[in-house]
């Protein structure tokens, strides 16, 4: 796998505008030749959303409000490498197709 980080403010992840850039990023990073897939804090955070919404697929977006954003990243652990302990780094881990990179 290879990771990109993204650096931004502190609890810059409870920030539509933050984590929509970083989700963009990942789309267009999945859309290159030789990636598998890719995860980041907005995928799990749009999964986790769609989750306490009855698992409603319209749902699966990142929420703009900050207090809904924060409920759906608060179960996430800086353990998981997916952000730090203030939210100011929060990687996009891409699987590659050959496993080398």
């Amino acid at each position: 796998y290879m990771s990109i980080l993204v650096e931004a403010s502190p609890e810059a992840c409870t920030s539509y505008e933050v984590m929509t850039a970083i989700d963009e990023l990942q789309w267009k990073m999945t859309n290159i030749e030789g990636v598998q897939s890719a995860v980041s804090l907005p995928s799990v955070a749009k999964l986790v959303n769609a989750g306490y919404n009855e698992g409603n697929p319209k749902w699966r977006v990142l929420p703009r409000n900050q207090q809904t954003m924060v409920q759906a990243i608060a179960q996430v652990p800086t353990s998981s490498g997916l952000l730090n302990g203030n939210c100011s780094v929060m990687p996009i881990i891409l699987f590659m197709e050959d496993h080398k990179a």
